[in-house]
């Protein structure tokens, strides 16, 4: 197989313009044949393509295909208007990768959310819209260390949705090789005559929440009957939920909702780094203690902070603490002197969104039909967090210059002539030198601008669809239909209230009052300061598709044993492209420091990432038979039906070759009640396009296993500082897959209209892509470098020593080589850089049960009620980071619970109905608390309950109107706690929201 190369920028798709000149030219060609052709056929209905399952028959209660359809009265049942809310709540989806909660800048943050079946994974879940593919969100995210672009599922018109059909079996051999997890393919409503407005509005009952939704849709028929034309527009806003609207989200400590007596975990989020700064003297050749009159006001490295007036107390007595407000001799916050950052967090984010669709269709006879799709969506977020931080600008340190107005070890006279009135009086080396008359520099170790304000972002995501094809109906069975849709995705994301770099440090040496000054708290850095400082970022993005197909199928043409044997086939063709356009601060345009490569960001507590733009073509083909061994003609005792599904897909990848993979499937009726059903596919997933560009982030944590063993007090070898990591995608390949799946359907013949199914799978992923981890790399470094001679000898200043290539340290200098030899050890520098490349060396194993059931009672006196319920059991999710090592399970960590389950009730009377839904998810786990027996913190089981009522008015003023009043989570149930998640939950399993009552409007006129 080939290996991937990484394109210089996003071509035009030569290759498949190529074939789709030829195809389209064909078809030109051919339509007059084809029209007829059609002309001399009979009235038929055409065989739809756009559900799920074989390619050959559609769905229904007689094919037992494991197809889920979610129809518009399930979506009322449970109140949700916003299609990330439907998506993320069917039972059979993990939690999504992407989702509204994401804050961080390197987050696809907006109107966002994703589709995750099964919890397989980016990439292993195939979504459609009737039928097609869509572009990814042009945001890109990291998903288990690993850069994802994942279809949006919000740029779906919610209020135009028919039905969502999902394939819960593995569907790679026809609907494309990655969707080994299944398929999501949403139909919205076509064909539409008359007018249709539907008004919703909905408020938390403390009134801090609330949403608006306002739709129309309207169609016609033309041409003696032969056209359609409808439209929908809608429009959307939501209020935003902030942390401080919830007690389990706004404290900053945690441990007011846990015993501590008995459990002990990471409690306190509350923030170290505060607008009281901490800081470090930059004595040379030494980290040196300072005193003031004799008494020590650093520790003995050199370290201090600024201490905070509001306290007067100290949780370490034996440290010295001098007069509030100044200098306390160590860089580490007590606890009760740490920042609540959550005070400024937002829950979930502020959105307007705007959705149009319009569908064309024409009968140009009864077999051949010319379709139409364009499509709009465009969304503004709001969010906000924390104001800016920075840990002294992470690799080369930031230096507050001696000069620096404020700076308290300052120079005793100015550049300018002027006396430094900020100068602290008797300072002393710890030599008993007196303060340098020039004043010493600072280094900044951390400080938060809340002067600045909270960071807020903004994002703007737009989405265009256009679809065109024909279908029709050619001889006696054959079915034909043939598309071509574009999709483009765009967002920009701006990111306000930040600091540049260079600005913070050219306002450093300010030798005036204008200086940024950190060492007095909040309140004294005005927008005079500021506005010398201050930046926005943007970043901006797009993805495109360029998507065409071909479909045909035959359901009968030949027989076999006096049964229908069905064949179909198709030709698929698409183009990819990714633009990735980052801020000229974080790319590399603006640079901050030549002399330090790995750290050439410019903005304040932002890693470097460089612009990215990628393409790909890739083109397809499946075939599919369906081969009838017992059937109508040939029944017998227990062999009602019997069916085996053979098909296959090849397709060609342009930066990755070619692949094939089959798919088998069995149906076995041993009567008309009782169906078996089995299926075996392989899939095929190759990296997302944003993975063919290599990314740096910087990021604490990275242990120097080698030097600790001789330098173990020094930070830079305990993790505590910031450390670029590289990632490459040399060498990366594709995900390979395995799904697996049986099941029964039993209708049961004593209870009429009760169906009950039960469902095994299994997903099998290996050469699963993500990182080998710092921790691993440094281990073989630091074996290899164990192996050198001590002998300091053979070491010079300046020397880069190299142990694993893959981490880069600096050079040597005369104190490590002291330090090193009189251990007896080989010198070595600080980490500088860990290269840490993408691999495929992991797998994950999923396997599960999924049990459903519908009853549809008969009619009474009292109405007719319908019962509804579908589970999904998680048996295993067992990973393995890497080859050879031992699987560990997933189950219960933190977002995988065992069980998820969704019931509804529905009742009809005359004009009236109402509903009850029920929602379920178990208990997981937190591994980072345990109790004083080592059982790992239990987030518990999350329910909720909504009700609705409705009434349709039929006659008078109001006919054709119909109300529906509904409440979500009618027990006001909170999200369980996770007392060690910085927001007290977890976002992509649980809600936050609160009883919700909502008010529902719909009239057709």
């Amino acid at each position: 197989m080939k290996k991937n190369t990484i394109p210089e920028k996003a071509g035009p798709w030569k290759r498949l313009s190529q074939i789709l000149l030829v195809v389209l030219g064909g078809l030109l060609l051919a339509t007059p044949y084809v029209q007829a052709q059609a002309d001399n056929e009979e009235v038929v209905d055409l065989q739809p393509f756009t559900v799920l399952g074989s390619a050959i028959t559609r769905f229904d209660q007689e094919s037992g295909l494991p197809v889920s359809m979610l129809t518009m009265d399930d979506i009322e049942a449970g109140g949700s208007i916003s299609p990330g809310e439907i998506f993320t709540e069917m039972v059979w989806t993990g939690s999504p990768e992407f989702e509204e909660s994401s804050d961080g800048p390197n987050d696809a943050r907006g109107d966002v959310t994703s589709v995750n079946l099964r919890g397989a994974g980016p990439g292993q879940t195939l979504m459609l819209l009737n039928g097609r593919r869509l572009a990814p969100h042009p945001l890109n995210q990291t998903v288990n260390q690993t850069p994802s672009v994942l279809v949006n599922a919000n740029i779906i018109p919610a209020g135009l949705i028919e039905r969502v059909d999902v394939l819960r079996d593995g569907a790679s051999a026809i609907y494309g090789t990655d969707a080994s997890a299944g398929v999501v393919n949403t139909l919205l409503e076509s064909d539409f005559i008359g007018n249709k407005a539907h008004l919703r509005y909905g408020t938390e009952s403390d009134g801090n929440f609330t949403e608006f939704l306002i739709t129309y849709t309207g169609g016609f028929d033309f041409n003696d009957g032969k056209s359609n034309l409808s439209v929908f527009v809608s429009y959307f806003d939501r209020d935003p939920i902030m942390a401080k609207d919830r007690d389990y989200a706004l404290a900053g400590d945690k441990s007011i909702f846990v015993d501590t007596d008995k459990w002990d975990g990471p409690f306190d989020r509350r923030s170290s780094h505060s607008p009281w700064g901490r800081f470090e003297n930059t004595l040379p050749g030494s980290r040196d203690q300072l005193f003031q009159n004799g008494v020590a006001i650093t520790d003995g490295t050199g370290d201090f902070h600024i201490h905070n007036p509001a306290f007067t107390g100290d949780d370490d007595d034996s440290r010295t603490v001098l007069a509030d407000g100044t200098l306390l001799g160590y860089d580490s916050l007590p606890r009760n002197e740490r920042l609540n950052i959550h005070q400024w967090y937002t829950l979930t984010s502020k959105v307007e969104r705007k959705n149009a669709f319009l569908s064309f269709n024409h009968k140009f006879s009864d077999n051949l039909k010319l379709f139409a799709e364009a499509g709009y969506y465009q969304a503004d977020s709001w969010q906000q967090r924390a104001p800016s931080v920075s840990l002294g600008f992470t690799v080369e340190p930031l230096i507050i210059p001696a000069q620096n107005y404020w700076n308290p070890f300052g120079p005793k006279v100015f550049s300018n002539g002027q006396v430094n009135p900020n100068r602290l009086e008797g300072i002393t080396l710890q030599n008993g030198d007196p303060l340098p008359d020039e004043g010493i520099s600072i280094k900044w170790e951390g400080w938060r601008s809340v002067d600045l304000g909270p960071r807020i972002v903004t994002v703007d995501s737009e989405s265009y669809i256009a679809t065109l094809g024909l279908s029709g109906k050619v001889g006696d069975n054959w079915y034909w239909e043939t598309g071509l849709r574009y999709n483009i995705n765009k967002a920009t994301d701006l990111s306000e209230n930040r600091m540049s770099k260079t600005k913070v440090l050219a306002s450093l040496a300010l030798e005036t009052p204008l200086a940024l000054n950190m060492f007095a708290g909040p309140g004294v850095n005005g927008p005079e300061v500021w506005e010398n400082i201050e930046i926005s970022t943007t970043r901006t993005a797009e993805t495109e598709l360029l998507n065409y197909d071909l479909r045909i199928n035959n359901p009968e043409i030949i027989e076999l044993f006096g049964n229908p044997v069905g064949i179909a086939f198709g030709f698929e063709a698409r183009g990819e492209t990714y633009m990735d356009d980052r801020d000229p601060r974080l790319d590399g345009t603006i640079i901050w420091n030549d002399d330090v490569p790995q750290n050439i960001s410019d903005v304040v507590g932002v890693s470097p990432t460089p612009d990215s733009d990628a393409s790909r073509d890739v083109v397809g083909l499946y075939a599919e038979t369906l081969i009838p061994i017992v059937g109508e003609s040939n029944r017998m005792p227990l062999v009602h039906r019997l069916e085996f599904q053979v098909a296959g897909r090849w397709e060609d990848y342009s930066d990755f070759g070619e692949v094939k993979k089959p798919k088998y499937g069995a149906m076995w009726y041993l009567s008309p009640d009782i169906l078996l059903r089995a299926s075996h596919a392989k899939g095929f997933t190759a990296p997302n396009l944003s993975l063919l560009t290599s990314i740096q982030r910087s990021t604490t944590g990275v242990v120097d296993d080698y030097r600790r063993q001789w330098d173990p007090g020094n930070s830079d070898n305990t993790g505590a500082e910031y450390i670029p990591q590289l990632r490459n995608n040399l060498g990366l390949g594709p995900e390979q897959s395995k799904t697996d799946t049986a099941g029964i359907v039993f209708r049961v013949p004593f209870i009429e209209g009760l169906t009950l199914t039960t469902d095994y799978w299994r997903i099998k992923i290996d050469d699963r892509i993500g990182t080998i981890g710092p921790g691993d790399i440094t281990e073989v470094d630091r074996d290899i470098l164990n192996g050198l001679s001590p002998d300091p000898s053979l070491y010079s200043v300046g020397d880069v020593i190299i142990g694993d290539p893959r981490v880069e340290r600096a050079p040597i200098d005369q104190e490590i080589m002291d330090l090193a030899a009189a251990e007896g050890y080989a010198p070595a520098g600080a980490i500088i850089r860990i290269i840490d490349p993408f691999v495929n060396e992991a797998s994950r194993t999923i396997e599960g049960w999924d049990f459903g059931l519908e009853y549809a009672m008969p009619e009474r006196s009292i109405g007719k009620f319908t019962l509804k319920f579908e589970g999904s059991y998680l048996k295993k999710m067992d990973q393995v980071e890497i080859e050879g090592d031992d699987p560990f399970s997933l189950i219960k960590f933190d977002v995988n619970p065992r069980f998820r389950g969704n019931t509804t009730l529905r009742w009809r009377k005359d004009n009236w109905n109402a509903t009850v839904s029920y929602y379920y998810i178990s208990e997981t786990e937190e591994n980072n608390v345990t109790d004083t027996e080592g059982n790992d913190w239990v987030i518990e089981s999350y329910q909720r309950v909504n009700v609705a009522v409705g009434y349709r008015f039929t006659e008078g003023m109001f006919d054709g109107l119909s109300a529906t009043f509904g409440i979500r989570n009618i027990f006001d149930e909170d999200p369980p706690l996770n007392p060690s998640e910085r927001r007290g939950y977890e976002t992509s399993l649980h809600s936050n929201r609160e009883r919700f009552f909502y008010l529902d409007l719909k009239y057709r006129f």
